[in-house]
């Protein structure tokens, strides 16, 4: 196993150079090891910094070689930098704010969007006009709006400021980067979406993250199949997560039931993209199947989630949508029985 500080010293060149073998290859091939073994270096120290038991030590073992800055006794510099975050955190507060937090250290951008505003508030009517709220490292880099142009890559975010951004942030433009889960990366679009919808800046990558991944040593496949009943309803499910249910992680089943009267397909459509985007961000629950039928439909979830951490999820996912007539109810089910026994049924439609 490639060590600490090796793995430090290599990474931001390795991360630089995401998306091209051959350019890691002779990173690798100069440092003396394979892309194999950065390959394996690189899993092992992203679930530490992902693992609550580590307590961040791995994180902070780390952060000086992700930002020079940050090595003991360097003086504090809060001027806004292009930086790596090792943690991005998307939620919405107690408040209805959604927030999007990109985190290495002292090094921090924070951006805040008012999901439901008071229309009587004259501040937010007048001043804030729906805009994004940016605070770099603290409020003496802090901003409504500020931007002409965001542009999300798979593995960065770049700010393009406006003129009064510049005069604020001391630069023309500011990039984040970052190595998330491909689901994480769909909750981050998602997240950003809503955020700048009131003033198109946004420009997405024409990229897409594969349905299939690695991550953290365990192989993730959420292509989908679909099969038909008697009585015209649909079954739509994962047919290749059954690895999943071996790891023991995904011990809990939530059932959501949809009812359709007074909605739309749209609507439902809408709310399923939601909670694809937010539930099944870092692969902390799966969405295993989804029942449509005449009345209603059923969404079956697999998930390592407490019941408030799940919850809070939901309301996230639920924000941005109007009030919905959603029935929950869940079960422990470690070997997978009605997953399984609709997986059956879907390959025996297809013999």
């Amino acid at each position: 196993m490639l060590g600490i500080d090796k793995y430090g010293q290599m990474y931001l060149a390795m991360i630089g150079a995401f998306g091209n073998p051959e350019a890691q290859s002779k990173i690798c091939n100069e440092n003396g090891i394979s892309l194999v073994q950065w390959d394996e270096a690189n899993a092992h120290y992203t679930a530490k910094m992902s693992d609550v038991s580590d307590m961040g030590q791995t994180a902070m073992a780390l952060a000086k070689y992700m930002m020079p800055h940050n090595a003991p006794g360097a003086p504090k510099d809060d001027t806004p930098v292009d930086f790596i975050a090792i943690d991005v955190r998307l939620y919405v507060n107690e408040n209805n704010v959604q927030m999007a937090e990109f985190i290495n250290g002292d090094r921090h951008v924070i951006l805040q969007y008012g999901v439901d505003n008071d229309p009587n508030d004259e501040f937010i009517a007048n001043y804030v006009q729906g805009r994004v709220h940016m605070l770099v490292n603290d409020q003496s880099y802090s901003i409504y709006g500020g931007v002409e142009r965001v542009e999300l890559f798979r593995n960065n975010l770049i700010f393009h400021f406006d003129q009064e951004g510049k005069e604020r942030m001391k630069r023309d433009t500011l990039t984040i980067t970052f190595l998330i889960s491909n689901t994480k990366y769909g909750y981050l679009e998602r997240t950003l979406y809503h955020m700048y919808k009131d003033h198109p800046v946004l420009v997405l990558s024409k990229e897409k993250p594969s349905e299939i991944e690695n991550w953290n040593g365990i192989e993730y496949d959420l292509t989908r199949g679909s099969f038909g009943f008697e009585n015209g309803g649909i079954v739509n499910l994962r047919t290749n997560i059954g690895n999943l249910q071996e790891t023991g992680k995904y011990n809990q089943s939530v059932a959501i039931t949809f009812e359709k009267e007074g909605t739309s397909k749209e609507l439902f459509e809408a709310f399923l993209n939601e909670m694809m985007a937010v539930m099944e961000a870092d692969y902390e629950s799966i969405i295993s199947m989804i029942i449509i039928e005449d009345e209603k439909n059923e969404l079956f979830l697999y998930t390592q989630l407490s019941e408030r951490d799940f919850m809070e999820r939901v309301n996230t996912a639920l924000c941005y949508l109007p009030n919905l007539a959603l029935g929950f109810s869940a079960e422990p089910d470690t070997e997978w029985v009605h997953y399984k026994a609709c997986l059956q049924d879907y390959l025996d439609s297809r013999s």
